[in-house]
């Protein structure tokens, strides 16, 4: 489909003469020769204008005339019936519905008394995008193409973005499941779509294209192998991988065109978090870089104690991490500094800590106990801790004077996030893992890698 596939630029590819920051060289002026090849070339390539020329006003990139298949291989593969959808038997308050599957499914996503998520299998078409009730646990609707696995959707408004394992990014109706629009981006999903600005970013493994999320209308697009993608308001922040290593630009939100560019020596080195003016890379397995974020200057480097260390998050212009060393660092995003470190114990590798005004939240474990714990943000002091039946599996999720967080011996608590007192907790029926979703009075888990569970705190 043409119509999705427009105004593709080539990423910046590293270079092994690269310092650790590549300036872009003002244009020179061609010799005479140049000009008539450059005049040829123009002329050849007009017969190409159609494929690579942006959607004419008014005409939206859509595929199949913006409709998906239902899916009923949904309803079967995730149970989503009255006799399979039941209310928990446990004494202690559990789930009030629960599906089981038999393909991986994403985290869930709510809004508006809705779940939304996605299964995927082996192949493209195996799987689907699907919204049930949360307060029955019973199938709204489902639409055929299975979910990119590591990404979940993502609700602008009354649409259900996803990405799925095609390649396409669509755009579905909230309430019918009926498409709005469909791009084709022709590669695989890297990292889950973004909204910043109102501007949706995407990166594909064939790119990054900015997207009307109403319009279905790519405003940009840049094509490369994609490592990592951070947007928001200031800028979209790409790193590129090439053969030679790995370089980290600036996009303008608007226009995709580089503000800067930098490398560091190590490959594979990608972009995870922009904090104070900085933005912050990750090298393997465990150095962090600080480049300016106006120039892509480097400005630090930090090796972290103890090897790999979890995603970071960021607050009050510090980076917060735990190591697997077992303790939990604030860095000073600005000088790279370490500003403080608290033993908390080992941890899911996979989420950031939940930070909430001056208070940090994450979960860690010893071999004899498993925490969660909350550490004020500005001097690591532990605010409190309460003990866990099994390793926190979840990011901590902060819902009004709550902290909920789930564990691997099917258990979510819902804590006290000023006192750290356990107001209950909540059988989910499985291993909880990865993110929970909270809306209403509700709060929504992943249970066992291939099912969902609905809870009324």
């Amino acid at each position: 489909m043409s119509a999705g596939r427009v105004g593709w630029r080539p990423a910046p590819q590293p270079r092994d003469t690269l310092p650790g920051v590549a300036p872009l060289q003002p244009p020179r002026r061609p010799p005479a020769y140049a000009l008539f090849t450059a005049t040829l070339l123009a002329c050849l390539l007009a017969a190409c204008a159609e494929r690579t020329s942006p959607p004419a006003e008014g005409r939206a990139p859509v595929q199949g005339g913006a409709r998906l298949s239902q899916d009923p291989s949904c309803v079967s593969s995730l149970r989503f019936d009255k006799v399979h959808t039941a209310r928990s038997s446990a004494r202690l308050p559990g789930a009030a519905w629960r599906v089981n599957g038999e393909l991986p499914v994403t985290v869930p996503v709510t809004s508006e008394g809705a779940v939304y998520g996605g299964t995927s299998g082996v192949l493209p078409d195996q799987g689907c995008v699907f919204a049930a009730d949360a307060r029955t646990g019973l199938l709204r609707w489902s639409t055929g193409g299975g979910i990119s696995q590591g990404t979940w959707p993502l609700i602008v408004g009354d649409r259900v973005i996803a990405a799925l394992q095609g390649g396409e990014l669509v755009a579905l109706d909230a309430r019918t499941g009926a498409a709005h629009w469909i791009i084709e981006t022709g590669g695989l999903w890297e990292t889950e779509p973004l909204l910043a600005g109102g501007v949706l970013y995407a990166a594909p493994s064939s790119g990054v294209v900015a997207v009307d999320p109403v319009a279905g209308r790519p405003r940009w697009q840049v094509r490369g192998k994609v490592g990592a993608m951070v947007a928001d308001r200031d800028g979209v922040l790409v790193s590129w991988l090439g053969s030679s290593g790995s370089v980290t630009s600036a996009l303008d939100p608007a226009t995709g065109r580089e503000r800067w560019r930098a490398r560091v020596d190590r490959a594979g080195t990608v972009v995870v978090a922009r904090a104070a003016g900085t933005v912050v890379l990750r090298g393997a397995p465990n150095v962090l870089y600080g480049v300016d974020g106006s120039t892509g200057r480097r400005l630090w480097e930090l090796d972290v104690p103890g090897g790999d260390s979890t995603p970071v998050a960021v607050a009050r212009g510090r980076l917060l991490l735990r190591s697997d060393d077992g303790n939990a660092y604030a860095v000073d995003a600005r000088t790279g500094r370490v500003a403080w470190r608290t033993a908390v114990g080992f941890g899911d590798d996979l989420e950031p800590p939940a930070v909430d005004g001056a208070t940090v939240y994450l979960g860690g474990s010893s071999a004899i106990t498993s925490y969660l714990w909350a550490l004020d943000v500005d001097t690591g002091r532990v605010r409190w801790r309460l003990d866990t039946e099994a390793p926190v599996g979840t990011r901590p999720q902060v819902h009004g004077e709550l902290v909920l967080v789930g564990d691997a011996a099917t258990w979510v608590y819902a804590v006290d996030r000023r006192s750290g007192r356990l107001r209950s907790r909540y059988a989910a029926g499985g291993v909880v893992d990865q993110r929970l979703a909270v809306d209403r009075g509700w709060v929504f888990a992943r249970v066992d890698g291939k099912g969902l569970a609905g809870i009324p705190l």
